[in-house]
């Protein structure tokens, strides 16, 4: 995972995360969400997804 800033218009910026799957082939950025902020069951599922994990987080893929 590396975090980072990007310019998100004048005069502003945004903080942005680059998450990777173990492999090290897929992964996402994730722009908005701070470090600090509780991730959403549909925010974990999507990136379960993506990045195809299974995370140890409730998520709305599971079937419990």
């Amino acid at each position: 995972m590396q975090t980072g800033v990007v310019q998100a218009g004048a005069h502003r910026s945004q903080g942005v995360t680059r998450i990777g799957s173990p492999n090290g082939r897929l992964w996402v950025i994730e722009a908005g969400t701070e470090q600090s902020d509780i991730l959403l069951p549909t925010t974990i599922a999507r990136l379960d997804r993506r990045l195809g994990l299974k995370s140890p987080w409730f998520s709305i893929d599971d079937e419990n």
